[in-house]
């Protein structure tokens, strides 16, 4: 078949040993079993990178919504809106502007 390639791989001669003769027992060729163990692997390791993938994707929804969120504090941080008093949330009333409280009774002191 031309869709294939020969793979050589160094292994610990026990464990091709024993390997082998499991290969053996079961009635399988070492290929046969060899690419089962890496189609696992690659299934097993998809299901793994998908996940790790969602979940990167939740991260960078969160951060979305959190510049979001943050982009809308920062507006209102620059356009304070008037409160009760006539004044502009956030700062101090200009009282240079004010008479001395005295006056504002009718008191002179």
């Amino acid at each position: 078949m031309k869709n294939q390639s020969l793979t050589n791989f160094n292994v610990p001669i026990g464990t091709r040993t024993r390997f082998d003769q499991i290969c053996e027992l079961t009635g399988k060729t070492r290929t046969s079993v060899l690419i089962e163990l890496m189609e696992r692997h690659i299934i097993e390791q998809g299901k793994v990178l998908e996940s790790r993938n969602r979940q990167i994707e939740k991260v960078d929804d969160t951060l979305r919504k959190s510049r979001r969120i943050m982009s809308f504090k920062e507006f209102l941080r620059s356009n304070p809106q008037p409160n009760r008093n006539g004044g502009q949330r956030g700062l101090k009333p200009d009282r240079s502007q004010s008479p001395p409280e005295n006056q504002i009774n009718g008191r002179r002191d």
